[in-house]
């Protein structure tokens, strides 16, 4: 049976969750959204931090007033020696983590042979979803997510997007298929397939007040997509499809690529960002006393593009998402990564190792003191090992080594 009770901040203003139209839908989602974004903004600075902690651009700092990176102008000449401590500690603990091969089975709801023969069949088809699913990058990706970050989202969805194609049955006209709220199909639909993606934390929002998942009363999944893959998602609404803004979830995602790439940023499926794509903003809603079954929306732009019930009635997951948090804070909805605590020792350690860098370079490269009328000329001394040189004493004085200091 499917709860009834809403979370505590389900409702809008002290009043059950009202959505009867679809404006109304898309005024709770760009609330949530804009809430969201606001409650996040300073974790996705630290996020951001952290990773140009973890790819070694340990001398970047967060310029005063802003949420960007940069690197400072080095007044004093130094040298800025990075030695990365933080990208083998984070590796080497997901690789500890990874070490066994992330497992699960079916196991018989009986003794029964025939549970026993069932249990077996879906073990098999989990076999399959492992290989198809590339299971094994998909979770390196959720690891290192939630390790550096702190925070790791994956969700387990039904794709209309995957599978074989089927055309319209022989001998049925056009319109006559239709779908199971009315609308006709078009003539050629795919099968469909189950599908896993790994969650950027960056693209999600849900309520920061609880740290249960299922306490969750939504969720907004916002993200970047071409718009090509929206017209052929959302066909019915394909000729209202249009680029809008993309700075709110790929922001923080487009400043990290430019750490590891001097190329311009395309964005996940090398997309022009400002031409030829819409965020597609995926919102879940717990089932509560207005809609007992839930909602599952979808939204581009100020239009609902797809909108109904939640499509997993009875399960006990109502929202097929999961968070997994490196360090656990009570209370908080959010997690904190590794990085985070080493940034001050890494940054002391950097400036240790410039030091002794630069006491190195000065001691390989001396500098004397000669008496005018030795004979040697200002070029005879150099690094050259084994080297004789002959002088002419000045009043008994020789060649003097200048301090390095």
């Amino acid at each position: 049976m499917i709860s009834v009770t809403p979370p505590a901040d389900t409702n809008l203003g002290g009043s059950v969750l009202q959505l009867e139209s679809d404006n109304d839908f898309v005024r709770f989602v760009e609330a949530k959204l804009s809430q969201g974004m606001a409650r996040s903004k300073l974790f996705h600075k630290t996020w951001l931090y952290s990773v140009a902690q973890y790819l070694g651009y340990q001398w970047h700092q967060v310029r005063a007033g802003s949420f960007t990176l940069e690197l400072p102008p080095n007044l004093t000449g130094r040298r800025r020696t990075v030695m990365n401590l933080i990208l083998p500690i984070v590796e080497g603990l997901a690789g500890k983590l990874l070490s066994e091969p992330v497992g699960w089975s079916v196991a018989p709801a009986s003794s029964e042979q025939r549970d026993i023969e069932s249990s077996r069949l879906g073990n098999k088809v989990l076999d399959h979803f492992n290989r198809d699913l590339e299971m094994d990058e998909a979770w390196w990706r959720f690891v290192l997510w939630g390790i550096i970050t702190g925070n790791a989202y994956v969700k387990v969805w039904w794709n209309p997007m995957k599978g074989p194609m089927h055309e319209r049955p022989f001998g049925m006209e056009p319109g006559e298929v239709l779908d199971e709220d009315g609308t006709p199909l078009p003539d050629a639909i795919r099968e469909g397939d189950v599908d896993l993606d790994v969650l950027s934390p960056f693209e999600c929002f849900h309520s920061l007040d609880y740290d249960k998942t299922n306490d969750w009363s939504f969720f907004i999944v916002a993200r970047v997509h071409p718009i090509d893959y929206l017209k052929d998602r959302f066909p019915d609404h394909a000729e209202r499809i249009r680029q809008d803004g993309t700075d709110g979830p790929e922001f923080y995602l487009r400043k990290i690529a430019t750490f590891v790439s001097s190329m311009k940023y395309q964005g996940p499926y090398g997309v022009n960002l400002q031409a030829d794509s819409a965020v597609l903003k995926e919102v879940w809603i717990r089932p509560n006393r207005k809609y007992p079954r839930g909602q599952l929306g979808f939204v581009i732009g100020n239009e609902v593009v797809k909108r109904g019930p939640l499509p997993y009635p009875g399960s006990p997951i109502e929202i097929p998402i999961r968070h997994w948090r490196y360090t656990y804070i009570p209370g908080q909805g959010l997690g904190q990564g590794i990085p985070e605590p080493l940034t001050h020792p890494q940054r002391e350690h950097n400036i240790a190792t410039s030091s002794l860098t630069e006491a190195t370079r000065k001691m390989a490269r001396l500098k004397y003191l000669l008496p005018k009328g030795s004979g040697l000329a200002n070029t005879s001394l150099d690094d050259t090992h084994g080297e004789v040189l002959e002088y002419r004493p000045v009043g008994g004085q020789k060649p003097m080594q200048m301090p390095l200091a």
